[in-house]
């Protein structure tokens, strides 16, 4: 993998140790959907991705590194789950038990734009919705674990999405949603070989 790709994999998964799901939501791909995105891919950066079908996740994204220290190289696998929600497209990466996610857009069949959860955004949302849940007796869509649950004073914290929280569906199906993401690519990809 090249220091390109470790760097925006990396983030990805540091975000996503901030927010996490317990499963992906929403309406999986369909097989020829999943197929559309089988191939070889290439960032601004220069970083390759080769993308596959797996039969435990929808696709694979495999990623070949080189390890200084052992003077060699190192092959990943990372699982990935595909679904549709409301308009937007979401990919789900298997990581330690959890997914983290990100939205991408599909410029056209060759080119590819992933946008990056805005956790301070999620992390609102949730507390909002702990806070209604409490009120209501209903489920909230996630919880926010930290030491100190004020955002004004703490800016380190996780989130947990729960899929079972017909709320959490409902918001990624609304158009505010878009204020969770942010709105400049964190990566964009370019097929190279299908």
């Amino acid at each position: 993998m090249s220091k390109a790709l470790s760097f925006a994999l990396g983030v990805l998964f540091f975000v996503g140790c901030e927010i996490t799901i317990d499963k992906p939501i929403g309406k999986e791909f369909s097989a020829k959907e999943k197929s559309s995105l089988v191939g070889s891919w290439v960032s601004d950066e220069g970083s390759f991705w080769e993308v596959q079908k797996n039969k435990k996740a929808d696709l694979v994204i495999g990623a070949l590194s080189w390890d200084d220290k052992k003077n060699e190289f190192k092959v990943e696998t990372i699982e990935l789950f595909l679904t549709t929600i409301g308009q937007s497209e979401y990919a789900f990466f298997k990581s330690e038990g959890n997914f983290v996610f990100c939205r991408y857009v599909r410029k056209d069949d060759s080119n590819l734009e992933l946008m990056i959860p805005d956790s301070k955004a999620f992390r609102k949302l949730v507390q909002e919705s702990v806070a209604a849940a409490k009120v209501s007796g209903s489920k909230a869509i996630g919880v926010v674990e930290d030491e100190n649950p004020d955002f004004s004073v703490n800016s380190d914290f996780a989130i947990k999405l729960s899929s079972e929280s017909k709320a959490l569906l409902e918001f990624f199906e609304s158009p505010k949603i878009d204020a969770c993401f942010d709105n400049k690519p964190f990566l964009k990809l370019k097929r190279i070989h299908k």
